[in-house]
């Protein structure tokens, strides 16, 4: 154990390998060093021009012989090398024995220090000496640190001096080289062949030099470190003042060791990172040395504490012997001055009294057995009273029982008595239940009507009143730019293409059933669709979708089983107004002439799925069935179902917001709907207060089918110019396909239409003096319109780098906008088609609107 921590205690058996690391490098910065003192040597007896030519020689030789040279030269040494290393294992061994004889003076000290511990002076005095050792040993590691940093700073401002030289040298001689070098690339191919055959005589020589001069360096660094061996084996046996030596010897190779690696830093490129190790390895010298001195100090003071210990230990037994020599002292008076044969006689005396007493005791019964009587003979009292009572008990109960099996006869009796009679009221019972369905089912009979009467006229009761109808002379396109106007006098200003793009999407209601304005809050949504119909002549309601619309309940309401009614909401209310049955609303509130539109604001704050999925599909059918169409409307259990007509003259329009409190919608609500795409304001504009505008008048509804009718489907002009859009959405379709999505027919049909309907192209072709410019362009602005509605938002989210770029996006792009950016399909959409795919997610994502802008 005590040779174990010996090795552990010393710091300078742990760092032999790590002087051997060192010895290595500065053998390698003396072979380059070597080297090139030769080559100054030679270049200073040549001539200026031989010098010229030796260097171009040497640079091409140079890369052929140097560097397999310096790994022959570095082995060589290397092998040398493991001589040192043997001769350091030896040295270890040495100090190895070295190590246990200083243990063993350790564990000399150690016995003599507790052989002394009894006395307490001798160790205070010991302990005296051990805090000045340590002192001591503070005081010499503070000197030799301070000494080292000197010495360092001392060496670090030659080796910067020199530094400066060699650079200087170096820059005259590049300065010579670039100053002849047109003339000496005419002299190098003679010099060559005439000075090959001596330039390899002199390289062989030049070699030879540089291994003897890199032996002999080898042999002196052999010799250094044997000489360092022997002082720091005798440093060994000095125990602490070893250390100081070893940190002055460390110190001075320390300083070599930067100065060589400094120079073949210089010098030699390729063996930066082994100098950088070695200032690595000798920066923690110094750590290491004060990590051995800790430990010596941490061993003597483990072994004060032991001392300590083992003084304490010895105060305790001291205490011990003492307190056992009072007691025998104690005994001894106790035998007041009689001898041992007395004592003896007493003692045997005392033992015989003992011995009988303990007989005599044995045989008499003890006080615990006396106890135990008295115990027992009270409980034989006890269980002798209380035999006599469970006697009387027993004839009590006797007795009683008796009398019990005369009442149990009796209760059997009474019991047969209740069984029957409680037949009987089960069978009167039945015959109740029986003369109630009876009467419920005749009573039925007579007051259904009346019941289902009070049910339908919550939802009967008309909720517009009737309006005057507008006597309307004016064309569609007259129409909608005086609704433009009344809104501008009114205080708010829409975008007109936005006006014309929102008339023929809800004209095109038989094919897109719902229209959806999306965009920023506070650009208009809401208002665009009200501001219609009031200056339009157009039944306008808005519904305030909630998040907890879950079924088309919410739209209609549902029957209240509390109250017994059918809570209608005013929507139902009003589509009832506006159905063609007769019977189900009066004449005077009919308004089945009128067109009514329905506006679901914020429809996404639930989904739509959940209650406007049956009305979707239910709308889209009108498109195909010549019969009417309803919604049947849940009146209560027992009630027949209340059919809603869905006309045609119900428009139906959402508003909707994207936010975290937001649903976004699903590809069913998409396909069947038009998405508008509200446009960011460029700027703000003030409105101190809204102004009063009157609204007009009515429009019919056979105006309203007038302006379907007027569609230039079938119109030669449209059809022939149609044909070129559909096979560019085709070719989309067929990019679509890349990246997973697809259009579907009813896309096309949908697209198709609205072009046939949208005003300005209805204009353009129906005019008698047909411009061809003006139609193209109308139908451009219309197919641009169209793609925004029902094609962009199938792109939404696909990628936008890699292959689906090149293989979806930029095949679309170039349908679109043409090869070129030139005679493309839908030009004005490009400034928004390149906004889409620049954003932070890398995906496409159709959010503006500055197509609207451009007539503007």
């Amino acid at each position: 154990m005590a040779k174990g921590r010996g090795k552990n205690r010393n710091p300078s058996v742990n760092t032999k390998k790590e002087n051997i690391e060192r010895l290595k490098e500065k053998a390698k910065a003396a072979k380059v060093k070597s080297a090139e003192d030769q080559w100054k040597d030679m270049l200073a007896a040549m001539s200026e021009e031989d010098a010229k030519a030796f260097l171009a020689q040497l640079e091409v030789a140079a890369k052929e012989v140097d560097l397999a040279e310096r790994e022959q030269v570095i082995k060589d040494i290397q092998s040398g090398f493991a001589d040192i290393e043997t001769e350091l294992d030896k040295r270890d061994d040495q100090q190895s024995e070295l190590q246990e004889t200083l243990d063993g003076r350790e564990e000399a000290v150690q016995a003599r220090e507790t052989a002394v511990s009894a006395r307490e002076e001798k160790a205070d005095k010991k302990d005296s000496e051990l805090m000045g050792r340590e002192r001591s040993i503070i005081e010499r590691e503070t000197n030799a640190e301070n000494e080292f940093a000197i010495q360092n700073r001392k060496a670090l401002e030659a080796l910067r001096k020199r530094k400066e030289e060699i650079d200087a040298e170096i820059f005259a001689l590049e300065q010579k080289k670039i100053d002849k070098e047109d003339a000496l690339e005419q002299q190098i191919e003679g010099l060559r062949k005439t000075k090959l055959e001596a330039l390899d005589a002199e390289i062989a020589d030049l070699s030879k030099k540089r291994r003897e001069a890199a032996q002999a360096e080898a042999d002196q660094i052999v010799a250094d470190a044997k000489a360092v061996a022997e002082i720091e084996r005798k440093n060994v046996q000095a125990e602490m003042t070893a250390l100081k030596t070893l940190s002055t010897k460390l110190n001075t190779q320390k300083l070599e060791q930067e100065k060589k690696a400094k120079q073949l830093a210089e010098r030699e490129q390729d063996l930066k990172f082994g100098e950088e190790d070695l200032r690595i390895e000798q920066g923690d010298i110094p750590n290491k040395i004060k990590a051995g001195i800790e430990k010596a100090a941490g061993a003597i003071q483990t072994k004060l504490t032991q001392a300590e210990k083992d003084k304490e230990h010895y105060r305790r037994r001291l205490v011990e012997c003492e307190d056992q020599l009072e007691k025998y002292r104690q005994q001894e008076r106790e035998a007041d001055g009689m001898t041992m044969t007395e004592l003896l006689e007493k003692l045997a005396s005392r033992d015989a009294d003992i011995q009988r007493l303990t007989k005599q005791l044995n045989a008499r019964p003890d006080e615990v057995l006396h106890a135990e009587y008295k115990v027992k003979a009270q409980k034989y009292d006890e269980l002798d009273t209380k035999y006599i009572r469970l006697l009387e008990d027993h004839s009590n109960l006797e007795r009683q029982q008796a009398q019990w099996m005369l009442t149990t006869s009796q209760l059997e009796t009474e019991r047969e008595k209740c069984l029957i009679a409680e037949k009987r009221r089960e069978a009167l019972q039945a015959s109740i239940e029986k003369y109630e369905q009876e009467v419920n089912r005749f009573r039925s009979l007579y007051e259904q009507p009346k019941e289902l009467a009070g049910r339908l006229e919550s939802i009967e009761t008309p909720y517009f009143t009737r309006r005057e109808m507008a006597a309307l002379s004016m064309t569609e396109t007259e129409w909608l730019d005086k609704i433009c106007a009344n809104c501008a006098e009114a205080g708010i200003k829409f975008n007109q293409r936005l006006l014309y793009s929102f008339h023929t999407a809800l004209k095109t209601a038989d094919w897109s059933p719902i229209t959806v304005l999306a965009g920023v809050s506070g650009t208009g949504k809401s208002l665009l669709p009200e501001y219609y119909c009031r200056f339009g002549g157009i039944y306008f309601m808005s519904m305030a979708v909630q998040p907890d619309w879950d079924s088309p309940q919410s739209l209609f309401g549902y029957f209240n089983s509390v109250d017994n009614r059918f809570n209608a909401t005013t929507l139902i209310r009003a589509m009832v107004q506006f159905s063609h049955a007769s019977k189900q609303v009066a004449k005077e509130s009919n308004l089945s002439d009128s067109m009514f539109i329905v506006l679901l604001d914020e429809m996404n704050l639930a989904h739509v799925e959940l209650y406007f999925s049956d009305m979707l599909s239910k709308l889209e059918r009108r498109r195909n069935s010549d019969d009417e169409i309803d919604v049947e409307i849940d009146l209560g259990a027992g009630m027949p179902k209340y059919p809603l007509e869905l006309n045609d003259n119900i428009l139906w329009v959402g508003t909707m917001n994207e936010d975290e409190t937001t649903k976004s919608l699903s590809d069913k609500v998409l396909d069947r709907g038009n998405l508008l795409s509200f446009p960011r304001p460029k700027e703000f504009v003030s409105r101190a207060k809204a102004n009063s505008v009157e609204a007009a008048s009515m429009l019919p509804k056979s105006v309203w089918q007038r302006w379907l009718d007027a569609n230039v489907i079938e119109e030669e002009q449209f059809v022939s110019r149609i044909d070129k859009y559909k096979k560019g959405l085709e070719d989309v379709n067929e990019a679509m396909e890349y990246a997973g999505r697809a259009l579907g027919h009813r896309v096309w049909q949908t697209i198709e239409n609205y072009m046939a309907n949208h005003p300005k192209v209805i204009a353009a072709i129906k005019t008698e003096t047909f411009d061809e410019a003006a139609c193209d362009l109308a139908m451009q602005e219309a197919f641009e319109e169209a793609l925004v509605h029902k094609v962009m938002p199938k792109l939404r989210g696909i990628e936008t780098d890699g292959e689906t770029k090149t293989q979806c996006i930029d095949r679309i792009e170039s349908v679109l906008f043409g090869p070129n950016g030139k005679d493309g399909l839908a030009p004005g959409l490009q400034a928004d088609f390149e906004h889409a795919k620049k954003n932070a997610y890398e995906t496409f994502i159709w959010s503006s609107a500055k197509y609207l802008e451009i007539e503007e």
